[in-house]
């Protein structure tokens, strides 16, 4: 969660009420394809993004727009093994009713034809193994492998720094801050753009329960 200049998104977990989101996959607008005609099939799966417990996130492109998207991937018999269908259907609640410039946007999903869960998980994409979800793409990374990287790297850290707020860097410094990760002032333009995004997510009564620099995305 960042401005517009350097957006960055994030994603919540709670219990919201929801409605359902059936288009095909499309970066920019919604398009008119059924939601039948949908598989994983009509995507080119690439490298990871990430790594969970039971999911992994894809950078994948739409094969009909070569549109970019984050895919998770999800795995079916883990999630029924270990009772995480409560945490699925959840997840997939919350992404559908957000709808923020600071937020991951969930794009797409697929009728499960599982009968253990299709009373709960109306619109995900499945094969035999797996569940997809279609989110947007975020390339810029995570904030905390900026903040790892940033003494030994030029990162988009450094490049605000010096145009959003030098002179307070500076005044830090004569202060006998020390600059190993970033400054105050950079701290302070982040944590704005997450209240902003945090305070929307209030709004529609979901609690964030896992925040963290890397679950903070560019």
């Amino acid at each position: 969660m960042v401005s517009a200049t350097t957006p960055s998104r994030t994603a919540s977990s709670s219990t919201p009420n929801s409605s359902s989101s059936s288009s095909a996959p499309n970066s920019s607008s919604s398009s008119s394809q059924s939601r039948a005609a949908m598989t994983p099939g009509d995507f080119v799966f690439g490298s990871v993004l990430g790594q969970g417990s039971f999911a992994k996130v894809y950078h994948a492109q739409f094969k009909k727009t070569k549109a970019n998207f984050a895919v998770k991937v999800m795995d079916q018999e883990f999630i029924k093994k270990h009772k995480k269908v409560p945490f699925v259907v959840m997840e997939r609640q919350v992404m559908s009713k957000l709808s923020h410039p600071n937020i991951v946007k969930f794009y797409c999903s697929f009728k499960v034809r599982d009968v253990v869960l299709v009373s709960l998980i109306t619109h995900c994409y499945q094969d035999d193994e797996s569940l997809y979800m279609v989110m947007e793409l975020c390339r810029g990374g995570e904030l905390l492998s900026y903040i790892w990287y940033h003494r030994e790297h030029v990162s988009i850290l450094r490049w605000l720094d010096d145009i959003v707020c030098s002179k307070e860097r500076d005044a830090a410094k004569a202060q006998g801050a020390v600059d190993t990760a970033c400054s105050v002032a950079v701290v302070q333009f982040y944590m704005a753009q997450l209240i902003v995004a945090l305070r929307y997510i209030h709004s529609n009564h979901i609690i964030h329960r896992d925040l963290k620099p890397d679950n903070i995305l560019f």
